[in-house]
C-alpha cells in the first residue's frame, strides 16, 4: 500500500496539489487502512475492488493492480466517494 500512496502523491503533486491538501486527503484515508479488508470498506465497495482478493490485508502487487488502485485513489482527490 505504500507503493501505491507514494504513487498517489506523486501524481496529485504533478497536478499541481499543495502538499497540506494532500496530507488532508491521506488523513480521510486513515480510517480505512485497517486489515483485513471487510466486505463492506471502500475497498471492496467502489473501482478498488478489483485490486483486492478476499480478506486481504493489502492490495494485490502485480504491476497492473499497483497502477490501477494508484489512478482509482488519485481520482479520490477531486472526486471522493461518500465514505470519504
Amino acid at each position: 500500500m505504500l507503493r501505491v500512496l507514494g504513487g498517489v502523491y506523486r501524481n496529485l503533486k504533478e497536478d499541481g496539489a499543495e502538499d497540506g491538501d494532500i496530507q488532508e486527503f491521506f488523513k480521510r484515508l486513515d480510517r480505512h487502512m485497517t486489515a483485513p479488508v471487510t466486505e463492506d470498506s471502500i475497498w471492496r465497495t467502489t473501482d478498488a475492488n478489483e485490486d483486492f482478493e478476499p480478506n486481504a490485508s493489502a492490495p494485490i502487487m502485480r504491476q497492473q493492480n499497483v497502477v490501477h488502485l494508484t489512478k482509482v485513489i488519485t481520482d479520490w482527490y477531486k472526486k471522493a466517494p461518500a465514505a470519504i
